[in-house]
């Protein structure tokens, strides 16, 4: 299982997810989004369907939204489930 985040400094979302992976003994990667080129750039707004706001959560490849995003996958069980596959 492979957790990728891009993220933006000083952005307390993003702080908030890294914070929350960590407490679940989580490992994950972060990429900053301002060192991306721009074709990495225009790959990751057709992956994300131009999402506007960081941090941009990948599980295995897949996008899964933001930091709120995150939090209602585990408040409903979920992220349980896609973390085991």
């Amino acid at each position: 299982m492979e957790i990728m985040m891009y993220v933006k400094p000083g952005c307390p979302f993003c702080n908030s997810a890294q914070k929350f992976f960590d407490e679940k003994n989580l490992e994950y990667k972060t990429i900053n989004y301002f060192e991306i080129n721009r074709d990495e750039m225009d790959g990751l707004m057709k992956k994300t369907n131009n999402w506007p706001t960081a941090p941009m959560i990948f599980i295995d490849g897949n996008f899964y939204g933001g930091y709120q995003d995150l939090l209602k996958l585990d408040n409903s069980g979920k992220l349980d489930e896609i973390l085991k596959k």
